[in-house]
């Protein structure tokens, strides 16, 4: 080979290796997300669901960034711009946990955030109650979560063979004491406005709501014994305005969260 011929052949190596590099050193396009979930950024729900039917912001006391995202009836809730829950409703969010897997392990009290999502899939709404506190809904039935590990379960028939044994509390709640519960319990006070739209939902959606408190706090409208705030009580005749959160004896039993009416 002439060395004409060989200074030409080294040139064209030279070249296609510059637009290899070339080619290596351009940014990799950022694919947009399709789904959002527990931790996701506003921006991500905006680009995942698009602009919000409407926006309600909510002051807190402990200056807590608190907001609600409407489509339709579906909510997503946040909390300094991170997604905390969500509510499905009149249009479908997409949203996910992750995919239920073939063979998981049943839940336990003591399961894992991915452990629950492992054996039941993505929540159809998620409601969190703070410090820490979720709830995971799946149907009529609920999964809580106490820092990312359950603590206890409602089973209305959707948990059937993908939860252990459970020792539940077989009384009826209200008849507890008062001072035996007054740790656990929270009066509140909901605006009339609230439960009247709560009450005009499909059952699924309203079983599912959360009352919200002026600070912006949220509580179930139903607890997990299936009693519900403003019901009246057949112990007292009196609205249950008092949530009671759940517990577990000191025999192990498990009492569910309830509601019940203000003590005399």
């Amino acid at each position: 080979m002439s060395w004409k011929n060989r200074r030409k052949t080294i040139c064209l190596g030279l070249a296609v290796v510059l637009l290899l590099v070339m080619y290596l050193a351009l940014p990799i396009p950022s694919q947009a997300a399709t789904v959002f979930g527990l931790g996701s950024s506003s921006a991500t729900v905006r680009t995942v669901m698009g602009t919000p039917t409407s926006v309600s912001q909510f002051l807190n006391l402990s200056t807590l960034n608190l907001s609600t995202w409407w489509y339709g009836s579906s909510t997503v809730d946040f909390q300094d711009g991170k997604v905390t829950g969500w509510q499905q409703g009149s249009r479908t969010l997409k949203v996910s946990t992750g995919s239920a897997v073939s063979g998981a392990a049943p839940i336990r009290v003591g399961s894992t955030a991915s452990q629950v999502t492992a054996a039941m899939g993505t929540p159809q709404s998620m409601a969190s109650f703070g410090f820490g506190s979720s709830w995971w809904y799946y149907g009529l039935s609920t999964v809580e979560l106490e820092n990312g590990l359950v603590t206890g379960w409602a089973n209305h028939g959707d948990l059937t063979g993908k939860t252990t044994s459970q020792s539940v509390f077989k009384g009826v709640e209200e008849t507890i004491p008062y001072t035996s519960v007054s740790q656990y319990a929270t009066a509140l006070i909901i605006p009339k406005a609230q439960t009247t739209a709560i009450w005009g939902l499909p059952r699924t959606e309203r079983v599912q709501s959360t009352v919200r408190l002026s600070s912006g706090r949220s509580f179930p409208f139903v607890a997990e014994n299936s009693s519900y705030y403003g019901q009246i009580s057949q112990q007292t005749g009196r609205p249950k305005t008092v949530f009671v959160h759940s517990y577990y004896r000191s025999d192990g039993a498990y009492v569910r969260s309830y509601y019940r009416s203000l003590p005399h």
